[in-house]
C-alpha cells in the first residue's frame, strides 16, 4: 500500500532510535576481530578506548612486521633449529667433522631435479673446500614435498644410513631421477637401486615399512618451514638462508662470512 507524502515526511524527520551501549564483552570481540566500530556513535565514543584500541594494534603491526621480518631472513639466530633436541644430527647423514665451526643444513627432495644439481656439483666442490679441511660440516634434511615418491626416497635414504651408505645411496637416487612420481622411485626400484651401492634391498624395504623414520622424515620439513624453507634446495649457513642451487661462489662467500664471525 503506497504511504502518503505526510507519512513519507514524518519518517524522514523521526530521529534514529537510540543505540544501546556496547558491553565490555562486546567492545573486546570488536577490537580483536576487527568488527564494525561504527555501531558506536561518534559522540559517544570514549576517548581513552579508543586510544587503547589503536595502542594495542599498533602493537600487532609491529610484532607482525618483526616476524615476516625474521622468517624472511630465515631466522637471523642460528639456534632455531639446532637448539632442537628432538632434531639432532643423525649419524650417517653429517659428512664432516663434529667441530667444524661452520655447520650447513640442507633441505632437499630426492625428485628435485636442482637438488641433484646441487649435490651432485657444487657439494662436491664444498666438501674438498671447506669439509676435508675440517671448516665445514654437512647435515642434509628431508623436505619431501613433491608427492608420495619423494617420501618414500626419503624413507628408502634414511634406511641406507642403516646399512653405512646414506650418501652413497643418495648420489644414486639423484643420478635416477625419472620425473615427479613417475614410478622412478617407486618401492621396488628403490630397493633395487640399493643393490648398486652394495645394499641389500629386502633389509632397505623392510625398514622402509615399519615405519621408524617416518617421523624423522615428517619433522625434517615441520623444521625447514619454521625456519623459512618453502622449496628445494634451500639451505642454513650458521643461520643464514640460501635459497636455490646457487652458484659456488654464493655459498663460498656465505662460509666465508661465517668463518670470519665465529
Amino acid at each position: 500500500m503506497a504511504k502518503s507524502g505526510h507519512q513519507r515526511k514524518r519518517r524522514a524527520t523521526a530521529p534514529p532510535p537510540p543505540t544501546p551501549p556496547m558491553s565490555n564483552r562486546e567492545r573486546t570481540r570488536a577490537a580483536r576481530t576487527g568488527g564494525p566500530h561504527t555501531a558506536v556513535p561518534a559522540q559517544r565514543t570514549n576517548s581513552r578506548q579508543t586510544i587503547l584500541i589503536a595502542a594495542g594494534v599498533a602493537a600487532v603491526v609491529v610484532v607482525a612486521a618483526v616476524v615476516i621480518g625474521v622468517l624472511a631472513r630465515g631466522g637471523d639466530d642460528p639456534k632455531t633449529v639446532s637448539t632442537n633436541t628432538s632434531l639432532a644430527p643423525v649419524e650417517g647423514r653429517v659428512k664432516g667433522s663434529a667441530g667444524a665451526p661452520v655447520t650447513i643444513i640442507e633441505y632437499s627432495d630426492l625428485q628435485c631435479p636442482n637438488c641433484a644439481s646441487f649435490a651432485l656439483g657444487t657439494e662436491k666442490e664444498i666438501e674438498k673446500r671447506y669439509i676435508e679441511t675440517g671448516k665445514v660440516k654437512l647435515e642434509a634434511r628431508n623436505f619431501a614435498f613433491l608427492g608420495k615418491e619423494s617420501e618414500r626416497a626419503a624413507l628408502a635414504n634414511e634406511c641406507a644410513g642403516e646399512q653405512g651408505k646414506y650418501w652413497q645411496y643418495r648420489d644414486v637416487l639423484y643420478a635416477n631421477q625419472k620425473g615427479e612420481n613417475r614410478g622412478g622411485f617407486s618401492d621396488a626400484n628403490l630397493k633395487r637401486l640399493a643393490a648398486t651401492v652394495g645394499m641389500d634391498g629386502e633389509t632397505l624395504g623392510a625398514c622402509m615399512d615399519s615405519g621408524r623414520y617416518d617421523e624423522r622424515v615428517k619433522q625434517d620439513r615441520l623444521a625447514g618451514q619454521a625456519s623459512g624453507v618453502q622449496g628445494t634446495p634451500s639451505f642454513l649457513i650458521n643461520g643464514q638462508l640460501i635459497v636455490g642451487n646457487q652458484p659456488p661462489a654464493a655459498f663460498y662467500a656465505a662460509i666465508e662470512q661465517a668463518l670470519a664471525g665465529r
